[in-house]
């Protein structure tokens, strides 16, 4: 019986962590994005957003105070473009803003804040920048 016992555990469990494994995970009310990019000055920033559910069929977007994570901040700065979509409905949008890096320019920790109409859906976004760079992106659920 023992045997039998032990023969069985090992493929029950493992089938057990594959469902388990399989499940949907719980969608966050929020989500966070960053862009890591070259900039016009001798460093390299990173500029994190966080992409909240707000009000019915809108997702309000947090620009978070720019990081330099490598250089001098002489002059660096990038244009940053975040672009969002609805893929349940198609609907789209883009914001772009020109972000220092290392300055004083932003002294809070939420730099630019605003809402986008979304509607209700599945919302994908990007947040890209003008020069090379490492692209964030998001994905959040909307509710009407």
């Amino acid at each position: 019986m023992r045997r039998l016992f032990t023969r069985l555990a090992f493929p029950l469990t493992a089938a057990t962590a594959v469902v388990v494994g399989l499940a949907a995970p719980a969608q966050a009310a929020e989500t966070k994005l960053s862009v890591t990019t070259l900039t016009t000055g001798p460093c390299i920033g990173r500029q994190d957003v966080t992409a909240a559910r707000s009000a019915s069929g809108t997702v309000t977007f947090a620009w978070h105070q720019p990081t330099l994570l490598l250089g001098l901040p002489l002059g660096c700065s990038a244009r940053l473009t975040l672009r969002w979509r609805n893929t349940t409905t198609g609907v789209t949008g883009a914001d772009s803003f020109d972000i220092a890096f290392g300055s004083v320019g932003c002294d809070i920790p939420i730099c630019i804040a605003y809402r986008a109409a979304t509607g209700p859906g599945r919302i994908t976004a990007d947040l890209v920048s003008d020069l090379p760079h490492q692209p964030g992106k998001a994905e959040l659920d909307v509710t009407d």
